[in-house]
């Protein structure tokens, strides 16, 4: 299985052959605003990429993914 990096130290993430992780996770995780939220809900999570990224925004926060498909 192939990792990729998206930056030195920075977290590495599996891509699957369905799912290419692209710079449109890390664009739409940094445009959501978790100031001052607690719990967060990523429906259609594929790989779960945004839900970590806003993760790694605050320490508050409490993220669930959802994904229907295998």
């Amino acid at each position: 299985m192939d990792f990729i990096e998206l930056w030195t130290g920075g977290p590495r993430f599996a891509q699957a052959e369905h799912f290419k992780l692209g710079t449109d996770c890390i664009v739409l995780s940094d445009f959501a605003n978790t100031s001052g939220a607690k719990r967060g809900i990523d429906l259609g999570c594929a790989s779960g990429a945004i839900a970590m990224f806003l993760l790694c925004k605050t320490q508050k926060l409490h993220m669930t993914g959802l994904e229907l498909q295998e």
